[in-house]
C-alpha cells in the first residue's frame, strides 16, 4: 500500500475521532476505556465507536533437514511483523445497526475486514460486506485467540478466504443452535467485484448443547463445567478459471468443500477437531479429472498455571489428491507435529506464545526418472521450524 493510502486512513480516522470526542464531551456524552478498547457513546446512546488494535510480532527459524524440501528450500531465520492492525467497530441509529472495520498496515489488501449487519433480535441478522466466509472453525477464529501461532496445515491448505457477500445468521434454542448461511462474488480476498455472473453459496450450522464454547482456542481461565460444539458447513461455488479449451471464454471449475466440527472445554481442558474436504473438477469438455482433497486435525491444550501458562499439543493430516497415483500407493501426504506454549501477561491481550513443529511431506522417487508412470518408492520432505511471537491488544 502506498504511503499516501496509509497517511489518507490516518487522516479519516483522526477526523472521526476527533468528531466522536466533541460529540461525546456534551453533558450526557461519554468517553470510556473498557475491555482493551476506547468506546465513545453519543449523549442520546444511539451511537457508539469502538477504537482498538493489536500487534503481533514474530521471530520463526526452520529449516529442511531432507533432499526435498517441505515449506522452504533453505535454512531462514527471521524477524517479522505479522500483523499491525487498527479496528473500528460500533453502533449506529440504535443497537440493531452495527459496523466492523479492520485494517492491517502489513498485509495486501489493508482492509481485512468492511462490514454492516442489521441484527433486529438473535433469532435472524443480517451481514454485508467484505468478511470471512463461514467455513471451518478454526480459519473464522480470530488471529489473536489461536492456540498456536499458526492454524493448522489442513486448514491452511482448505480453507475459503475472505469474500464480498450477504449472509444471514443468529441463533435458537436459546442460542444453543447457531447457523450462518451466505451467497458471496467467489473470487477471493483480492478481488473487488465479481468476474462472472456464478457466486459462492455457504452454510454453516453449530449446536452447543450445554452452553456456549466460545471462539477463544488460547486460553487463560478454566470453563465451569463441561461445554460441546459440534457442527457443519458445506461450501459450492462455481469458479472462475482461466480459458481451457481455447474458445476465448473464460472457463469455470466446480469447487465443493465440506467439513465437520467439535470443540470442548472441560475445566482447564481445551479440544478441537475438524475433517474437511474438497472436490474441484473443471467444467471444460475434455477435462475429466477430478481432484479429491482430504484433511484433519486434533489439537489440545492444558492450563498448566490459571491465569498465566496453556501447554499444547496437535497434530494435522493432508492428502491434497487422494487419487493422483497410478500405482495406488499415494505419495503426496503431509503431516504435522506440533508442540507449543502460551504465556498469558494479562490475559490474550498480551501474549506470549512459543511453538515447535515438524512438517513432513511424502513424494514419488521413481525407479526411471524418465517414467513417472511407472513404481515408485516413497521419498521423505521434513521440515522443523520454531517461532515465537508475542501479541499485544490495544
Amino acid at each position: 500500500m502506498s504511503g499516501r493510502k496509509i497517511m489518507c486512513v490516518f487522516v479519516f480516522f483522526l477526523v472521526l475521532f476527533g468528531a466522536r470526542v466533541s460529540m461525546a464531551t456534551q453533558s450526557v456524552g461519554e468517553v470510556i476505556f473498557e475491555e482493551g478498547a476506547f468506546s465513545l457513546v453519543s449523549p442520546d446512546k444511539n451511537f457508539e465507536m469502538k477504537i482498538g488494535g493489536r500487534f503481533q510480532l514474530r521471530y520463526w527459524y526452520a529449516y529442511p533437514d531432507k533432499e526435498y524440501p517441505f515449506i522452504i528450500d533453505q535454512p531462514t531465520s527471521t524477524f517479522e511483523v505479522y500483523q499491525a492492525r487498527l479496528v473500528v467497530w460500533g453502533r449506529s441509529f440504535g443497537p440493531r445497526w452495527r459496523y466492523f472495520l479492520q485494517l492491517d498496515f502489513v498485509s495486501d489488501p489493508i482492509m481485512k475486514d468492511g462490514y454492516v449487519e442489521y441484527v433486529p433480535s438473535d433469532l435472524f441478522g443480517l451481514r454485508m460486506g467484505y468478511y470471512r466466509v463461514p467455513y471451518t472453525r478454526e480459519k473464522i477464529t480470530s488471529g489473536a485467540a489461536l492456540l498456536f501461532t499458526k492454524r493448522a496445515m489442513s486448514i491452511d491448505a482448505l480453507c475459503l478466504q475472505r469474500d464480498i457477500g450477504v449472509m444471514a445468521m443468529g441463533s435458537v434454542i436459546n442460542k444453543r443452535l447457531q447457523y450462518q448461511v451466505g451467497v458471496f462474488n467467489g473470487d477471493g480476498e483480492k478481488a473487488k467485484r465479481n468476474t462472472g455472473d456464478s457466486h459462492l453459496y455457504g452454510a454453516r450450522i453449530v449446536y452447543e448443547p450445554f452452553g456456549s464454547v466460545g471462539m477463544f482456542e488460547a486460553r487463560d481461565k478454566a470453563s465451569d463445567g463441561f461445554r460441546l460444539a459440534i457442527g457443519g458447513s458445506f461450501n459450492y461455488n462455481d469458479l472462475p478459471i482461466a480459458d481451457l479449451d481455447g474458445d476465448g471464454k473464460m472457463d469455470e471449475a466446480l469447487d465443493v468443500r465440506w467439513g465437520e466440527e467439535t470443540a470442548m472445554l472441560w475445566g482447564r481442558l481445551f479440544f478441537s477437531s475438524e475433517v474437511n474436504g474438497r472436490i474441484y473438477k473443471p467444467l471444460v469438455t475434455g477435462y475429466e479429472e477430478v481432484v479429491e482433497s482430504l484433511g484433519w486435525y486434533a489439537q489440545t491444550g492444558w492450563l498448566l498455571i490459571p491465569d498465566k501458562l496453556q501447554l499444547a499439543a496437535r497434530y494435522s493430516w493432508l492428502d491434497p489428491n487422494l487419487d493422483n497415483d497410478p500405482d495406488g500407493t499415494d505419495a503426496d501426504e503431509q503431516q504435522e507435529f506440533s508442540l507449543g506454549a502460551n504465556y498469558f501477561f494479562h490475559s490474550y491481550r498480551l501474549l506470549l506464545q512459543g511453538s515447535y513443529s515438524l512438517f513432513t511431506k511424502e513424494f514419488p522417487d521413481y525407479e526411471d526418472p524418465k517414467n513417472t508412470s511407472g513404481p515408485y518408492d516413497k521419498e521423505l520432505g521434513i521440515e522443523h521450524r520454531f517461532m515465537i511471537q508475542l501479541q499485544l491488544i490495544i
